[in-house]
């Protein structure tokens, strides 16, 4: 599945979409390779993350791949089955024997790895949550709108029950606005 989404990604890397909505279009693939590369030479040059270029490659790839799984279960299952610790010690087996193969030893090569390990964590942790409750996050325009259509149907229920057959009653209790 994975090897069927990338081919159909590249697939389509030149081709642009006509007669489409704007929302319905998917942002180009120079460009999601172009912020790629920049988070990761971010990455790299920020003292705050202490990774090499090797490492920042590494927290986009496993981030990218860990980002979906997590979001995947979570959406599934539930919260109580995102797998965190499994993945961020997946990452750090597999962080410590590219840096290690690649020469990065001794404090700095273990500072790396945890730091690895630490934004593998967290890109976890957040797929996941965005992934809970995703009717948390429509926009307020659509919150709204499902927000009146909920206070309209209660009042159907509502007059349906109490059977009001007059106005002043149904105002009285509610049920009728203007």
């Amino acid at each position: 599945m994975i090897v069927r989404t990338f081919a159909a990604a590249f697939k389509s890397y030149g081709k642009g979409a006509a007669g489409t909505l704007r929302t319905e279009q998917d942002i180009s693939m120079k460009v999601v390779l172009a912020v790629c590369l920049l988070i990761a030479v971010f990455m790299w040059l920020f003292p705050a993350i202490p990774v090499s270029f090797l490492g920042a490659l590494i927290v986009l790839v496993f981030g990218f791949f860990f980002a979906t799984v997590s979001s995947r279960m979570v959406g599934l299952i539930g919260s109580s089955n995102n797998p965190v610790s499994g993945m961020a010690i997946a990452t750090l087996l597999i962080s410590t024997i590219a840096l290690k193969a690649s020469g990065s030893t001794g404090s700095e090569g273990m500072v790396g790895a945890i730091a690895i390990g630490s934004v593998i964590c967290i890109i976890a942790a957040i797929a996941g949550d965005t992934s809970q409750r995703p009717q948390d996050r429509l926009p307020p325009r659509r919150d709204a709108e499902e927000a009146a259509i909920r206070r309209a149907d209660r009042r159907v229920r509502l007059r349906r029950r109490h059977r009001c057959d007059s106005l002043p009653a149904q105002r009285r209790m509610g049920l009728w606005h203007r």
